[in-house]
């Protein structure tokens, strides 16, 4: 039998999760990486696929998209691991296309998105405005349009199948983990490893708590070490860092990153940890969209 052809694009997210998406589907396809030029440098790919297929640093999405257009169509399935693009306005693809969708109410939700854009009109980042996928006047259509080309969607979570249910978009919404990671069983003589994975931002995660708990475990401190495993990306991230830094004067064993960390890297941790920890604020409320952390967004 002839092998599936898939395409896996990724031109706009420095995720570490195209490298587990590629890795997956290699395993099992013929598969092509279609990716923006920056976001390939700060991959690590430990196995071997076909090739890549790169977006110069001055080659928009638009170029990029009608340049390759009908080397796209000639694979089995196209997959977009991050499908925030406008551009995609102007594309119908004659294959099978899909898209991993991160944020299920922002992309299908369209009753409590109306709702919550009308709340929030007035706070929106003007960056937002500008783009025309997020903008509260324009975004929603946009995303109507554009799902229409997706003849199935990936979720990360497979509680987000509830949701798509209720939504009538079970028959086209599958349950695809994109993240495999196996213990190395760490010597359970050395420190004890907690990690706490994920980006330092305090809308999605309650850190606060997490320092206060590193702080009753004093007498316990040369014994476990704390990694946060995710970069700052506002102010109260930077907050946090400037707090777990204080920490590690008083001699508590805390590893933390202030930059994107390599994909390498990440996966080292996660393997090696004892205890991972995720302190999740389930109701995640940004400028453009409500999400609710396992029912709604992985």
């Amino acid at each position: 039998n002839q092998i599936m052809k898939i395409a896996i694009i990724e031109l706009k997210v420095n995720n570490h999760f195209v490298s587990e998406l590629v890795q997956l589907s290699a395993s099992l396809f013929d598969t092509t990486l279609f990716i923006d030029e920056n976001i390939l440098s700060k991959q690590n790919f430990n196995f071997n696929y076909k090739f890549n297929v790169v977006q110069k640093k001055n080659e928009s999405t638009f170029s990029f998209l009608k340049n390759n257009y009908d080397q796209l169509n000639n694979y089995d399935l196209i997959i977009f691991n991050t499908a925030t693009h406008w551009e995609l306005l102007f594309f119908s693809f004659n294959t099978k296309t899909a898209a991993y969708i991160y944020n299920y109410n922002w992309w299908f939700n369209d009753q409590l998105n109306n709702k919550y854009y009308l709340s929030n009109i007035l706070s929106i980042n003007t960056l937002k405005i500008l783009d025309p996928f997020f903008n509260p006047v324009t975004g929603p259509s946009i995303r109507k349009i554009i799902r229409r080309i997706f003849d199935f969607v990936f979720v990360e979570y497979d509680a987000i199948l509830d949701l798509a249910k209720e939504l009538k978009l079970n028959n086209i919404t599958y349950f695809l983990p994109n993240a495999f990671y196996k213990s190395s069983n760490p010597d359970t003589g050395s420190l004890l490893r907690i990690v706490i994975p994920g980006k330092i931002e305090t809308s999605r995660r309650d850190y606060q708590t997490i320092i206060n708990t590193i702080k009753l475990l004093k007498e316990h401190k040369d014994k476990i070490e704390f990694i946060f495993l995710g970069r700052p990306t506002d102010k109260s991230g930077f907050k946090i860092l400037d707090d777990l830094e204080r920490l590690t004067y008083e001699d508590y064993n805390i590893v933390y990153f202030k930059d994107f960390i390599d994909s390498n890297e990440f996966e080292y941790h996660l393997v090696n940890s004892d205890i991972l920890i995720s302190p999740l604020i389930f109701d995640l409320k940004s400028h453009t969209s409500f999400e609710y952390y396992t029912r709604s967004k992985g």
